[in-house]
């Protein structure tokens, strides 16, 4: 039997309220990182361990969507838990075209201080021995300023010891506390990174990029070992080596939901990265799984993944 890869996704994940109207409301848990890691898992599913690294509280409601993770076979054991603070919280308005809104309460969420935690140094030190480690900009975000730094120390050690380094950018504004901020930590993810999963429309609000070549461009000089360009509709832009190759996606006539789009596309992405696919199929698998996704509502989708392989 092949060894199996092991991946370790950090973040943050919070119960989810979720519908068109207050009086329609569906309570389920979702996070950026937390969807790609269900997704990964489905699609590895007896190929891949699949840890998520996160901090909740010991309280009922953290208990449960813990619980929810393991009948889903994400490996918790670096799920830390915090008695003084309790999992956070977000709302998804969903619009008639599909589109959200979102509210957050997560100010004193565990999953913020969780560098903080007693056992964050031997989760980290357990991290030295995985295949790959997957971040997003939301996982540097939502931590104090320290915090962020000694985690950015932690995946340089990690990197060098042979651990790949996967960055979703995935930039919201409200969580950093200046333009500049966010520039100079996103430096320091693009130049870590050996796959950077980064959204157009992101970039462009950030650095002001006026199209996909600029964008392309302007990070060519972090010498990124693998890009991918997610741009909505139109599929994704494959970069390396100052080429740049599009890879277009299947129109979808009935999107229900956009909540978790670049999420599954990245789980799509990096299961046929791990498998050993050419860029193309990975993107093509980025693209299929998004495709299914936007499709129903909600972040997570009852069914199964199908995936042309």
């Amino acid at each position: 039997m092949s060894k199996l890869i092991k991946v370790a996704v950090i973040g943050e994940c919070m119960a989810e309220l979720s519908g068109q109207v207050l009086g329609n409301m569906k309570q389920g848990y979702g996070g950026d990182t937390l969807n790609t890691a269900l997704y990964l898992k489905r699609l590895l599913d007896g190929q891949a361990v699949v840890s998520y690294v996160t901090a909740m509280g010991d309280d009922s409601l953290s208990s449960a969507i813990v619980e929810q993770w393991q009948a889903a076979g994400i490996d918790t054991q670096y799920v830390l838990r915090d008695s003084q603070r309790n999992v956070g919280l977000y709302m998804i308005e969903n619009d008639d075209q599909g589109e959200r809104t979102f509210h957050y309460w997560r100010d004193s969420a565990a999953a913020r201080f969780i560098v903080q935690h007693l056992e964050f140094k031997r989760v980290t030190e357990a991290l030295f021995d995985y295949d790959v480690i997957y971040v997003s900009g939301i996982s540097f975000a939502i931590l104090p300023d320290n915090d962020r730094a000694q985690l950015l120390t932690m995946l340089d050690e990690a990197r060098f010891r042979g651990v790949k380094l996967v960055f979703d950018g995935n930039y919201r504004p409200r969580l950093w506390q200046s333009v500049a901020q966010t520039k100079e930590n996103y430096e320091q993810f693009y130049e870590q990174a050996d796959l950077a999963l980064l959204t157009f429309d992101d970039e462009a609000d950030l650095w002001g990029d006026a199209s996909i070549a600029a964008a392309a461009e302007r990070l060519a000089m972090y010498t990124i070992p693998r890009l991918v360009l997610k741009d909505g509709a139109n599929g994704c832009y494959l970069v390396a080596a100052g080429n740049m190759n599009h890879v277009a996606t299947t129109p979808v006539a009935n999107v229900v939901d956009t909540t978790a789009a670049g999420d599954s596309f990245n789980a799509g992405f990096l299961a046929a990265w791990l498998l050993g696919k050419t860029d193309e199929q990975a993107a093509d698998w980025g693209n299929q799984l998004a495709g299914q996704v936007i499709q129903q509502a909600g972040a997570i989708v009852p069914t199964q993944p199908l995936i042309e392989r």
